[in-house]
């Protein structure tokens, strides 16, 4: 396995990576917003999880119901059924804990992220917005 990026590896390629970008003539400031709205979106997934989790490892059947229900429900469909999300959470946890871990909660987040993007493809290549 691989050694994993670190944020002083990030930080030491920063520059590198500007760089980079200002000679395909993307601007500094176009970046650090979306890079901004990036970080933002991350911290939101992980607090949401963490604050659902109430200092547990991970989420029990009740408190991903809630999650699902308050936070997903404009974009996952039967949220509102209590049968459906426990197959979901069936689904997600991969170690058949009965728990869904930080790492089993972000495999719904990046389906969630692929679907959403294939939505967004589709609608443009259909010439919608």
């Amino acid at each position: 396995m691989g050694k994993k990026a670190t944020w002083e590896d990030w930080n030491s390629q920063k520059a590198l990576y500007w760089l980079k970008l200002e000679e395909a003539r993307i601007s500094r400031s176009f970046l650090t917003k979306l890079v901004t709205n990036m970080e933002g979106a991350i911290k939101t997934v992980v607090m949401q999880f963490l604050s659902s989790a109430r200092g547990k490892e991970s989420l029990g059947g009740k408190s991903f119901q809630k999650l699902v229900q308050s936070q997903l429900g404009n974009i996952l469909g039967d949220t509102d059924s209590s049968s459906a999300v426990k197959d979901m959470m069936k689904g997600l946890d991969d170690n058949q804990d009965g728990k869904v871990s930080f790492q089993e909660y972000l495999t719904l987040v990046g389906y969630l992220a692929n679907s959403l993007s294939e939505q967004k493809a589709q609608s443009s290549a259909a010439g919608g917005p």
